[in-house]
């Protein structure tokens, strides 16, 4: 266990009598223990496994499954995803291979989709001078952060509040409600599990509840908490997110992994430049 961890978390205990952990808990606490948290988690690589369907039968919602690979290191991601459409009455049966890289300065991306019934393929690349990578499916994105924003930035908003705690796995955790831009949402912090999230909750202006993401918290080599499952329910959908056992965090990982090469022939589109060429 790291030394200022100890030192940490004995603080806690001079500062707490010894009963009062779960009953005593200010904001400037839990926000103190996310941002000692933030940056356990340096780079990580493995697989995901994706699956989305609709919450009733519908003809216009293309059920899919998606296999994914991921891999970052500090600000630099590898994303692959394979993924297969179910075939319905308005769309047909598809398969989508995506492979994305951001170096740190640009993230290029190439795309094959396929139409197995059709005999159909449809290659394409493009360039972008920024981070582009499809964050949707990506564990990183719910239990330690939402959206590329920390939760020890999320509950610095001014307006952030803590408004009461509640129970998972029969340990205590804290309900705070904050804003990601213009988004308000409350997040459910486990101080138990590494300051984690738990939970986060999308609300509307009224306050009701429109996207419901519950995450399945698992400790890492290394002591890391790192979200095992994420569960993400829309109105009229639901995804799941499967960290597999591969996956491993604090880890080497090479500077190769985020480079593409585009195959001979397929046409690309650089944002950068506003231009077209056929990769050679």
């Amino acid at each position: 266990m790291k030394s200022w961890y100890i030192c940490f978390t004995c603080m806690l205990l001079l500062t707490y009598p010894s009963n009062s952990y779960t009953q005593t808990y200010t904001l400037e606490f839990v926000k103190e223990g996310c941002r000692a948290n933030d940056h356990w988690v340096r780079t990580g690589m493995g697989h995901l496994t994706c699956r989305a369907k609709p919450l009733y039968p519908r003809e216009d919602y293309v059920a899919y499954e998606a296999n994914i690979f991921f891999a970052f290191k500090g600000e630099k991601m590898r994303y692959d995803s394979e993924r297969f459409f179910s075939k319905t009455h308005l769309f047909s049966k598809r398969r989508d291979i995506l492979k994305q890289a951001f170096d740190g300065e640009k993230t290029i991306e190439y795309k094959c989709t396929y139409y197995p019934d059709e005999g159909t393929i449809f290659p394409g690349g493009s360039i972008k001078g920024s981070n582009a990578i499809n964050m949707d499916n990506l564990p990183i994105n719910y239990g330690i952060a939402f959206y590329s924003e920390s939760l020890g930035d999320l509950l610095s908003h001014p307006e952030a509040e803590l408004i009461g705690t509640d129970t998972v796995n029969s340990e205590v955790c804290y309900r705070v409600k904050t804003w990601s831009g213009d988004l308000p949402i409350e997040i459910l912090v486990n101080g138990n599990r590494g300051f984690r999230a738990q939970e986060i909750r999308a609300l509307n202006p009224q306050g009701a509840v429109q996207v419901m993401i519950s995450i399945s918290l698992d400790e890492f080599e290394g002591g890391i908490w790192f979200p095992r499952a994420v569960k993400i329910q829309f109105p009229t959908s639901v995804r799941e997110i499967t960290v597999d056992h591969d996956f491993k965090v604090n880890i080497s990982v090479p500077d190769e992994l985020f480079i593409i090469d585009f195959p001979s022939g397929v046409p690309v589109y650089d944002f950068r430049i506003d231009k077209s060429f056929i990769a050679k």
